[in-house]
């Protein structure tokens, strides 16, 4: 499955901006999609083993995979 234009856009904030929450990875797109929908896609990236999420105490970090595909 290719990546559309706000899966890239999330790839390319997460390889500008590793370690931030899923709130501010998605906040640029929140006009365009739904919270519960940027959040789900988020899911899809990790599972797809485009992005790495960490659980702490209070949020859930994003960061890049090392290795993976280059955003184009």
């Amino acid at each position: 499955m290719e990546p559309d234009d706000i899966e890239r856009g999330m790839q390319l904030y997460v390889a500008e901006h590793p370690g931030d929450c899923i709130a501010k990875v998605i906040e640029p797109f929140l006009l365009q999609r739904s919270e519960s929908i940027l959040r789900a896609r988020i899911r899809g990236l990790a599972m797809r083993k485009k992005i790495r999420l960490q659980k702490t105490r209070k949020e859930v970090l994003v960061w890049p995979v090392e290795g993976a595909e280059a955003v184009r």
